[in-house]
């Protein structure tokens, strides 16, 4: 006899984003976790706690060596037991949180690279008894290849049907190896990821990455991969996440991730930001323009838990918690003051929009107040609430908005609107809109039975 365990099961691409098995939408919110500094599995622990704590239920961790969580370091021929142990105990502490976990199965930094690499260690490197004497045969040697290939199959029989595994990522920042080709890096990490899938019959997403967001650089290949990422580093908050995520969902097929996020590649802005301002904007922006989940810094250990920012992730966490994410499109709003930018997404139904105020960003935020502004999307009349950004609390009672005119309250900072049309039907006049604020019956249960099905009751990306 079978009991069902209750886990909504394995995430799918769907949409915009990622949906469980079972149907429901899973919105990934979080920050990289790459490594370990010393303390091991007990500073994953308390991450995750923090995680948990604040609503966040997805990380990025990388298998490195050289903080032994990578199985095929130090020798090829045989996996390291202690880094597989190591491994283990993440994904197991991250489950015990309810956080799922991105391993990013190979870096850039391993190979030939402009900064940090370790290819003089590393066991692909004939000078370590390897088939390779750079960096290209890695990527093209058969026996290389072939060393990959059964690593993957490890990888695979060991963690595969892990419940904290959320998605596999092929290499972080193709790109970032120097004197390869970078046909021939897509290539290798297409053939990679067809090789995940036949493993493991598809059961999770697979990605890649690049140093560069899309939007600076033409021609980036994404063939094999379930869905892109951005990662940016282009010392601003919101408006390169925005262009990365637009030229990302315009350009290529599949949901987008802001995978690494930061104001700058060494750290100095971020870890000055000491507020956590710049990662709250680049957040709401990604979420509020069409990425499948929030920003993900890099800075986790010299920025996000000395200056315990973990806050930041709640106000997303909380008014994301109701809304079907991944059924949400970009969609076009106008806001009537120039001292404001605003983005939203929407399922037909139920509209997100992020209002910020342009200048409430670092180094000088502006604290000044916006009063009277409009903002302007193409939808029926619907019922409107106003949430804090920080702590997702609602900050005003339920309006009416005719038209898609919203009138906004006074704004000091940023505001999520939240639009429901619905709850309201036109049935009966109502002063000023024509629309009555009538509740329409929902099928909770249909809803429930569909997802089970594998089916969606919203419509899907086209």
């Amino acid at each position: 006899h079978v009991e069902p365990s209750g886990d909504p099961g394995p995430i799918r691409v769907d949409g915009w984003g990622f949906r469980h098995l079972d149907g429901a939408p899973f919105v990934p919110l979080g920050l990289n976790l790459g490594w370990s500094a010393g303390g091991g599995v007990d500073d994953y622990e308390r991450w995750f706690s923090e995680l948990e704590e604040h609503g966040g239920s997805f990380a990025r961790i990388w298998f490195t060596h050289f903080t032994d969580q990578d199985p095929e370091w130090p020798a090829l021929g045989t996996m390291d037991t202690g880094a597989s142990g190591n491994i283990d105990a993440i994904l197991d502490a991250a489950w015990d949180h309810g956080v799922l976990l991105m391993p990013v199965l190979w870096q850039h930094s391993e190979l030939e690279s402009s900064m940090w690499s370790s290819w003089d260690g590393n066991p692909y490197n004939s000078a370590n008894g390897g088939p390779c004497a750079d960096s290209a045969c890695f990527f093209e040697d058969e026996q290389a290849l072939a060393h990959q290939a059964a690593f993957l199959r490890y990888a695979v029989a060991r963690w595969g049907a892990h419940p904290a595994l959320a998605a596999w990522e092929i290499m972080n920042e193709l790109d970032g190896v120097v004197g390869v080709d970078s046909d021939v890096t897509a290539a290798w990490a297409g053939l990679h990821a067809e090789t995940l899938r036949a493993l493991e019959d598809s059961l999770h997403p697979v990605s890649f990455s690049y140093s560069l967001p899309p939007q600076a650089v033409d021609g980036q290949r994404w063939e094999g991969a379930d869905f892109t990422q951005v990662h940016s580093y282009l010392l601003s908050d919101v408006e390169p996440v925005v262009q990365g995520v637009a030229a990302s969902l315009e350009r290529y097929e599949g949901p987008v991730l802001v995978g690494e996020w930061g104001l700058d590649w060494f750290g100095n802005g971020d870890r000055d930001d000491r507020e956590g301002l710049a990662w709250h904007n680049a957040s709401w922006a990604a979420v509020a323009s069409g990425s499948a989940g929030n920003a993900l810094t890099w800075w986790w250990d010299d920025h996000v838990e000395p200056d315990d920012l973990w806050w930041r992730l709640q106000g997303l966490a909380t008014i994301t918690r109701g809304l079907d994410l991944p059924a949400m499109a970009p969609t076009a709003v106008t806001v009537s003051d120039a001292d404001l930018e605003a983005f939203g997404r929407s399922d037909g139904d139920v509209t997100l929009v992020w209002v910020h105020v342009t200048e409430h960003t670092v180094p000088d935020p502006d604290e000044g107040a916006v009063v009277g502004a409009t903002i302007v999307l193409d939808g029926a009349p619907a019922g409107v609430r106003f949430f804090d950004t920080r702590t997702g609390e609602a900050t005003g009672g339920a309006t009416l908005a005719c038209d898609g005119v919203v009138h906004l309250p006074e704004i000091t900072g940023d505001l999520a609107v939240v639009l429901d049309a619905d709850g309201f039907s036109c049935d009966e006049p109502s002063e000023g809109c024509g629309c009555a604020a009538q509740a329409r019956p929902k099928t909770p249960g249909l809803v429930a039975l569909l997802g089970l099905l594998g089916l969606s009751v919203r419509r899907r990306r086209e």
